[in-house]
Formats: structure tokens, sequence, C-alpha cells
């Protein structure tokens, strides 16, 4: 591999984990907007549910009050029309009286002032002691396979390892097969003539006569040809080589 593919790939490498690296920090971008979001919208909500509250509550007080302006003011009547001698006089106007007196006898509600400006806010308090470690939650769903990583580098070529050990010889294989006679060497030179025995040896006994036998072949004449071999011809008039009749002298040679 050259070095300007391994470049080009180091480099497609560098843009790929670039690329993933910008696709994740967008994602956590989008995150932190939508906690930011869902943040702001729970402190609308928040701040609509304490306005709501001091709403109602300014709204009860008013009605409170009012309430008791007017069990006030039909106590007084009632306390009125109870000094004259006819309504006294009557079982219900006797026990009407005495309630008017009870009611009357309330110390009336306190007149509610108008709401004041809002304080300035008050120093952020001490941080609290970490709540306890909440228990393990419910395995998500498994997520997508992920894109295929690029193909790495090229590794190192390795060195080379050591000589084995020589093996131990092979068993001799099977005789092969006989080649071809080789031609007939030269003849040997002649030996000398060998002594004539001294001692005779002993005559064997007569052997039992045999059957007559079929006439033989016999040669008709032996002639050395011009290549150096004997011509041997049969009476039958087969003819068989004889071996060599002359010797080659070499070059220069004596015989």
């Amino acid at each position: 591999m050259s070095s300007d593919s391994v470049f080009d790939n180091h480099l497609r490498e560098q843009e790929i984990a670039l690329e993933r690296s910008q696709r994740a920090a967008r994602r956590r971008n989008m995150l932190i907007l939508a906690l930011a979001l869902v943040a702001l919208i729970f402190g609308l909500v928040c701040m609509f549910l304490a306005m709501d509250n001091s709403r109602l509550a300014s709204v009860n007080a008013v009605y409170g009050q009012t309430q008791q302006q007017e069990k006030q003011s039909l106590a007084e009547e009632f306390d009125a029309a109870c000094k004259t001698a006819d309504f006294q006089q009557t079982p219900a106007g006797e026990n009407i009286c005495r309630k008017a007196q009870q009611v009357a006898a309330e110390p009336g509600a306190p007149l509610t002032g108008p709401q004041g400006i809002q304080g300035a806010q008050g120093p952020r308090g001490e941080q609290g002691f970490p709540g306890a470690a909440g228990g393990p939650g419910p395995a998500g769903p498994k997520g997508d396979k992920g894109d295929a990583g690029a193909q790495g580098l090229a590794g190192l070529l390795g060195s080379a390892g050591t000589n084995g050990l020589n093996g131990s010889p092979g068993t001799d294989g099977p005789p092969g097969p006989p080649g071809p006679q080789g031609p007939a060497g030269p003849a040997g030179a002649k030996g000398d003539t060998g002594a004539a025995s001294t001692v005779p040896g002993p005559e064997g006994p007569a052997g039992p006569t045999g059957p007559q036998g079929e006439d033989g072949r016999g040669i008709r004449s032996a002639i050395c040809a011009d290549d150096g071999r004997w011509v041997i011809t049969y009476t039958d008039g087969a003819t068989q080589d004889g071996g060599q009749c002359r010797t080659t002298l070499p070059a220069g040679g004596t015989p």
C-alpha cells in the first residue's frame, strides 16, 4: 500500500470521526434546548399557578369579609327588631333574637388592605444533603446498529521466522525396475594357456545307454564378417551371431 493511499485512508477516517462528533454535538445541543424549553414551560406553569393561588386567596379573603359584613348587618337589623316587644313574644322571634345576639358578639373580620409590592429575592439557601441512590431503571430498547467503521491501516510486516529443524532421513524406497541391457563390452585379453594336469582323475562308471537321439544340427560355416562379428550358419539354414571375431585396436596401439 502506497503512502498516498495510507494518507487518504487516514484523512477519510478523520473526516468520518469529525462528522460523527458534529452529529453528536448537534444531538447534545438539541437535547439541551429541549430541556431548557421544558424548564421554561415548567417555570411559567408554576408562576401561573402561584399567581392563580394568590388571586384565589385574595378573592376568598374579599368574599369572607363580605360575608362577615353581611352577617353583621343582618345581626344588627335583627337586634333592632328584637328590641320591639311584639317580635320577642313569638317563639320564632325569641330564637332569632338569641342567635342574633351571638353573631353580634363575634368580632368583625379585619379589612384587607391593597397588596403591597413584591419584596426583594432572599439569599440562596444552603445545598441540602444528597438523596439516596435510586434503584436501577428498566432496560431501554435496543438501539439501531451503527455504521460500519472505516478499514484500519495495514499492519507492519513481521520479521522472518527462524529455520525449522532438519527432518529425519526417509526410508528407502522399493527397488526400481531393471534397466535395459547395456552394450557388450570389448573382448578381454587372451589369457595364458593353462598347464596340463599330471594327475589323471579316476575313471567314472559307465553310464546306461540312452535312447538314440534325433539328428543334431551342425555348423555349416563360420564367417568373420566385415563388421568384426562371427556369422554362424547351421545345417538347417539358420544363422546366429557368434560374437566378436576381430579386436579393434586403438589408434597408435599394438595388438
